[in-house]
This record gives structure tokens, C-alpha cells and sequence, in this order.
């Protein structure tokens, strides 16, 4: 799938994921898709937001400081990028574009570590606090602050990961849709929703085509936004597992299990935010109501409305069955992965569920929700319960506690069905979707 026809085209993806401390499942949705592009030929840029020095001898050095000193600013942290919108402002009312400052690491930096964090091989591309920025007006104008290409910094396309609020100008213009959980689950978010769809509306209604990571998330943008049906593209997603994560085997990930306290197939995992619509807390009673000798280990930072599971991890008597990890670094996660007996992920809703996937390609059996995109992903090799049924979970978790022969016919189908979203099959659909624009 080299070259394709794109060689030449100069592609702008957002950096917001990447740009946060702890990159999240978008984060790795754009590393694989620069990945992607930079496979098929086109000439990759990212657009970062950090609040760097401006001008003068420090200010390449002071991006790659911000980026992991710092990171993005979170949305409620309105003293770090508040005053940064006058400028934006300005080029806002009288619509006109914002150039760009190019980033230049040249071969002045060790950046080894980054990996995570910047594309290899990607131009860099930094405007301070324009995502929060941008995101502010929109939610009160349902208008996007235009950016454009300056004098040593181009592209052609802008490509934005997820609904961000950037106009499009002389140039096309991509969106990303993982999911619209705050309008399809209002329940399990705590997001002001008119706020929220005016965001979504400046980002996507100048779009040329949007992107779905699945069809439900298709058909979602159809019901709830009435976005025209030959607009979107379903790309689903791909996750770039390195062979020597896919082949891990017990020796080298006994360390790690060690340090936790924790044998190879005795225990389940969830990752993931800890916010409603994952539905950690049934997985959590679930758990503590079934018939297992199996542990529990529970890896994500706190989300939204997360309190009640906070709760639950104040109960000591616990401590010893379930490990709370807020945060494990993408290989310790595989690791983790790879040893456990099964993942359990019925989460209420998913856009994608990457998860999921990550689960089936390291060879781990699937225990995941019967709604959303989740059977899109997992196909007839997952086993599936109704996310809200508490008993429902209970019984899988002890089902699988000692079923040995179907984790070893979920793990081999698992595999073949992860062939369908391999990095191929992902060349395939993104180059679809771009040939469209072109």
C-alpha cells in the first residue's frame, strides 16, 4: 500500500491527545493513523497547543519542555489559557486565519521518550492554547476559530482527530468521530450539552468528509447530528501492536506480575477511564459477588463522575482481591494484558473499543458488552453480557474462572478476528477515505 498517489500532500493532524500528560485511546488512535498516512505517502504535520516561549533562542526548547512538564491544559484550567483568547479573538470576529509557528527540533535535541507523544518523522506545528481556546468560542458561538498555513509552515489538508473546533480555510478539512456518548448516554457525562453539540457542530459542519471509527458510530452521526450519509467514511480503527508485544511470552512478563502480587491467568482486567459509561463499578460488584479465586486489576485515571467508585476503593476489605493502578505505561498495560485470564470490558457504550481489540491481537479472551460497536469489533469470538445486569457479568467471571479449554478457542479466534483491523486492512479504508477528498 506504499505511495497510492499521495506523495506530495501535505496533511495537518491535531496533537491535543498527544499533547496530554497521559495520552488516552485517541492518543494512540493518531499514532497509528500518522503511521497510516505517512505509509501511504503523504508529508505528515502535527499541530500541537502548548503555552511555549514565542520567540527567541528558547522557544523550540521550551515546547519540548511544556509537552511533558506541562501538557495540554485541561478544560477547567481556564487561568492557564484564559488569557491567551485575545489574540484568537481578534482573528475570530473578522474570520480571519491564524499562521501557525513552526517547531524546529532539527538535531539539536535528544528526544529519545517521545515516542508517545510526537509522531516520528512528523513536521511540528504549535499555536499556545488554541484547542482550549477555540474550544471556548465554539461553545458559545458554534463557530470554529480559522487557522492557516504561514510562510514556513503548510499543508493541505487538515486533518482533526477528534471534534475540534478549527475552521477550515483554503484547505480540506477531515474530521474524526469516535462516538456522541454525552447525546446518545446524557446520563453518564456531566458535559454541558448544548455547549458540547456546539462544539461538534463548528467542527463538523464545514467538513469535506467525516471519518467513523465504526458503523454505529455511523449511524449515529446520521441520527443525532444529520450529517448526510455520503459524508462519512467508516475507517474503524487499527492498533499498531510491535511484534515483541503480539509474542510476549511468561518469562518475560513474570517480573512485572511479580511486582503486583499477581500469576500469569489468575486474574481479570479492565482499562480504561474511570467514568460511568464504562461501567466499572457493576464490573467492580460484580466481581466481588462471584464464586473466583481469581484477582481483579483495575489500570486508568479517574475521569467524570467517578465518586462512586472511589468509594468502593475506600473499602478495605477488598484490597486484597482488586489492584488499582491509575496509570501503567503502554508496555507495562501489555504486559498485563498478555498474563491476564481475560479482559473484562462491558462497557455501557464504545465508539470502537480498543480494548478490545488490543485484547484479541495479544491473544487474551474477551469479556465485553453486547451494545455499541463492541460486536462490530469482537465479531462471534467475545463472550457478551448485558452491560447493566450486575449477575449477568458475575456469571461470566466465574464461568471463565475455570473454563480452560474456551479461553484457548477464544484466544486463537480472537487473533483471526483482529486480522480484520490489521494495519493493512487500516491502509486500505484510510486510503479509500482520502482518495475520496482528492
Amino acid at each position: 500500500m506504499d505511495g497510492c498517489g499521495f506523495e506530495k500532500i501535505r496533511v495537518l493532524l491535531d496533537g491535543h491527545n498527544l499533547g496530554l500528560k497521559q495520552p488516552t485511546g485517541i492518543g494512540t488512535y493518531v499514532l497509528n493513523l500518522s503511521e497510516c498516512l505517512q505509509s501511504l505517502g503523504f508529508d505528515l504535520s502535527v499541530l500541537y497547543s502548548m503555552n511555549t516561549d514565542r520567540y527567541g533562542s528558547t522557544k523550540d526548547a521550551s515546547f519540548f519542555q511544556k509537552i511533558v512538564n506541562e501538557g495540554e491544559s485541561g478544560s477547567t484550567g481556564i487561568f492557564r489559557w484564559g488569557y491567551h483568547a485575545a489574540p484568537y479573538v481578534f482573528n475570530f470576529l473578522f474570520r480571519k486565519g491564524i499562521g501557525i509557528n513552526s517547531i524546529n527540533p532539527a538535531d539539536k535535541f535528544i528526544l529519545d521518550g517521545f515516542t508517545r507523544k510526537i509522531p516520528s518523522g512528523a513536521s511540528i506545528g504549535n499555536l499556545p492554547h488554541i484547542f482550549r481556546v477555540s474550544q471556548a468560542l465554539a461553545a458559545l458561538t458554534a463557530k470554529g476559530t480559522p487557522i492557516t498555513p504561514s510562510e514556513n509552515f503548510h499543508f493541505d489538508i487538515l486533518h482533526l482527530t477528534m471534534p475540534l473546533p478549527l475552521a477550515k480555510g483554503r484547505f480540506k478539512k477531515i474530521v474524526t468521530l469516535h462516538d456522541l456518548i454525552p447525546l446518545k448516554l446524557p446520563q453518564s457525562t456531566n458535559v454541558n450539552l448544548k455547549h458540547y453539540l456546539n462544539i461538534i457542530n463548528a467542527s463538523t459542519d464545514d467538513a469535506d468528509l467525516i471519518f467513523a471509527v465504526s458503523e454505529q458510530t455511523k449511524r449515529d452521526a446520521i441520527d443525532l447530528l444529520g450529517i448526510k450519509e455520503n459524508k462519512i467514511h467508516v475507517t474503524y480503527q487499527s492498533s499498531n501492536l510491535p511484534d515483541e508485544l503480539r509474542n510476549l511470552s511468561r518469562e518475560e512478563i513474570l517480573p512485572l506480575l511479580e511486582s503486583y502480587g499477581l500469576e500469569t491467568d489468575k486474574y481479570f482486567i479492565y482499562y480504561g477511564a474511570i467514568e460511568p459509561k464504562k461501567n466499572v463499578l457493576r464490573v467492580l460488584n460484580a466481581f466481588v459477588k462471584s464464586n473466583t479465586d481469581c484477582k481483579l486489576v483495575i489500570v486508568g485515571k479517574n475521569g467524570w463522575l467517578f465518586d462512586d467508585v472511589e468509594m468502593f476503593f475506600e473499602n478495605q476489605k477488598y484490597r486484597n482481591r482488586i489492584i488499582r493502578l491509575p496509570y501503567a505505561d503502554f508496555v507495562d498495560l501489555m504486559y498485563l494484558l498478555k498474563g491476564a485470564r481475560a479482559l473484562l470490558f462491558p462497557s455501557l457504550y464504545e465508539g470502537f473499543g480498543l480494548p478490545a481489540l488490543e485484547a484479541m491481537q495479544i491473544g487474551t479472551p474477551v469479556i465485553t458488552s453486547n451494545s455499541g460497536s463492541l460486536p462490530e469489533v469482537c465479531g462471534n469470538v467475545a463472550h457478551y453480557v448485558d452491560p447493566y445486569s450486575i449477575n449477568d457479568i458475575k456469571n461470566a467471571i466465574e464461568l471463565y474462572s475455570d473454563s480452560g479449554d474456551q479461553l484457548d478457542s477464544m484466544k486463537q479466534l480472537g487473533f483471526v478476528q483482529s486480522l480484520k483491523f490489521s494495519k493493512a486492512e487500516y491502509q486500505k479504508r484510510v486510503a479509500a477515505g482520502y482518495s475520496l477528498l482528492l
